[in-house]
């Protein structure tokens, strides 16, 4: 059966619509139909509902909107190139913020191991970052071989620290303990599970001989306006 008023359909429950107690297309027709006649189903799909579109027309509809539902849902986040931005919030591309803050020392090649990460801070005091060798080439890597990148500490869902949890194996970080969310390191801190629906915030970098630098974020780290408000830059080295 189908609503002659809101368009529900359904099986069992006699002629009424079980949301608006409207009677059911069938029964209008056959009430409609003369003395002697039986009026079935209409003979193909293109005859009207009752509602001013055809079945297949609503079963397209349907469908359609469905498919786009879960292209929407399936898209991931931040997966666009970059390029150095100009300091005042500009775009590397569409969706993806680039700011550039003053050259900060934070390592040098030397003192990375890899797999290990080291930590620093960038570009306000106690915001806590890491660089990491992963020894194989990522977006947004330095080094010779591109896999030098350095990430925020804070998880985009609610800000809980990441610190520790760096599994070198697969080039993640987490599972994030609140909420397990896992962001992969080769892929520009793009999530791959949890609860988080923003990329983790990388920090961009610049190699002069030995010496790696912090120059800006790419996104927005956790629990801040702009990366730089309500906070002391940290010490500028170079």
């Amino acid at each position: 059966m189908q609503c002659s008023e809101c368009g529900r359909i359904w099986h069992v429950g006699g002629d009424r619509c079980p949301r608006c107690s409207a009677y059911s297309v069938e029964y209008l027709r056959e009430q409609a139909a003369p003395a002697g006649e039986t009026n079935g189903p209409p003979h193909n799909d293109e005859e009207a509902t009752g509602r001013g579109f055809s079945r297949r027309e609503f079963l397209v509809g349907a469908l359609a909107g469905g498919a786009a539902a879960s292209v929407a849902i399936l898209v991931p986040v931040g997966l666009t190139e970059w390029t150095g931005g100009d300091g005042n919030g500009a775009t590397g591309a569409p969706g993806v913020v680039v700011a550039t803050f003053q050259r900060t020392k934070i390592a040098s090649l030397s003192d990375l191991t890899p797999g290990e990460p080291l930590d620093f801070e960038y570009p306000l005091e106690g915001q806590n970052n890491f660089v990491v060798r992963l020894g194989e080439a990522a977006h947004g890597g330095v080094g010779e071989d591109g896999d030098i990148v350095a990430f925020s500490y804070a998880c985009t869902h609610m800000g809980c620290p990441l610190i520790g949890l760096y599994k070198d194996e697969h080039k993640i970080l987490g599972p994030c303990g609140c909420h397990y969310t896992t962001f992969d390191l080769k892929r520009g801190g793009m999530v791959v599970l949890g609860q988080a629906t923003e990329n983790l915030p990388q920090i961009t970098l610049a190699l002069d001989g030995d010496d790696i630098y912090a120059t800006g974020v790419m996104g927005l780290i956790y629990g801040y306006r702009d990366n730089l408000a309500d906070g002391t830059r940290a010490e500028v080295t170079a």
